[in-house]
């Protein structure tokens, strides 16, 4: 049997955007950003049905550590008559990362909590593979484009710009 797609491609790519960027070659603020999200997802299993989504999702961004990390949330509407809710912790370069979390998905089979995996690309507009386990065993890969836009430096008494 054919399969087209594993989420070690995921794990990979996120893996890769991981690697050590020099503090100083980045800004140091932490904000807030949000987007909508369109994906085509693709079903493991040949002969399933493979479906459009539309998201909105949030992000925050602390750009001060040698790694950026980061968190998203989002709320997905898949057309095959699904609708999820996930979160993710997030690390990256600014331009390209990676994140993993829990998905809450609500369909024909009733509600089920899955893995999500994503790699992705972006300056505001971006590209990003999204792996995705169901608790069923479920698996499926959704390549998307997004746009995100910052709406919110966040400022904490704990930093300070100098030194």
């Amino acid at each position: 049997m054919h399969k087209p797609f594993s989420l070690s491609v995921c794990a990979a790519l996120a893996a890769l955007t991981l690697a050590p960027v020099p503090a100083r070659a980045l800004p140091r603020d932490v904000f807030l950003a949000i987007g909508p999200m369109l994906h085509f997802n693709i079903p493991n299993s040949v002969g399933g049905p493979a479906g459009v989504s539309l998201a909105l999702e949030g992000s925050y961004w602390d750009l001060r550590d040698r790694i950026p990390w980061g968190a998203d949330i989002g709320i997905e509407y898949d057309f095959r008559k699904r609708t999820r809710i996930y979160a993710e912790a997030e690390a990256g370069a600014i331009m390209a990362g990676g994140a993993i979390g829990p998905v809450l998905e609500f369909g024909p089979k009733g509600p089920q909590l899955g893995l999500q995996l994503s790699a992705w690309a972006d300056w505001f507009l971006g590209v990003d593979l999204r792996g995705r386990i169901m608790a069923d065993g479920e698996r499926e890969y959704a390549p998307g484009v997004f746009g995100k836009w910052p709406f919110g430096k966040v400022t904490s008494p704990f930093y300070s710009d100098e030194g």
